[in-house]
């Protein structure tokens, strides 16, 4: 069975925006890995915006 993929984060246009709002509608620059925590959050690495994004799943 083929496995589909969903966005979870990410508008798909380069920019910073969407702290505190849903995780879809959020700009991104260059995400570049991602991990989970023990307790199963996601975090990215933004790398050109030199941040680490946290994203709420549903």
């Amino acid at each position: 069975m083929p496995a589909l993929l969903e966005p979870v984060a990410g508008r798909g246009v380069d920019g910073v925006s969407g702290d505190g709002g849903p995780a879809r509608n959020a700009a991104l620059n260059r995400p570049a890995g991602l991990d989970f925590d023990p307790q199963g959050r996601l975090y990215i690495a933004d790398t050109y915006n030199h941040r680490i994004r946290r994203v709420v799943l549903p």
